[in-house]
């Protein structure tokens, strides 16, 4: 199973531990992706995902 994660800082990490890298340790046997980006919000992911879709296709993907 393939998962993308998109967010904030929370989601990539930033300024500690993002809950990424906990949902790794939790369930090894799925691939996550970490699509996060600080400061995101629905606005500036819309007008993202806008200029630039998503590279790759996601059997889930958790806003």
């Amino acid at each position: 199973m393939k998962v993308g994660l998109i967010g904030d800082s929370l989601t990539e990490g930033r300024p500690g531990v993002s809950f990424y890298n906990l949902l790794k340790l939790q369930y090894p046997q799925i691939s996550f992706h970490n699509l996060g980006n600080p400061g995101e919000t629905i606005k500036s992911l819309f007008t993202r995902l806008e200029k630039e879709p998503l590279q790759s296709s996601y059997d889930l993907l958790i806003i």
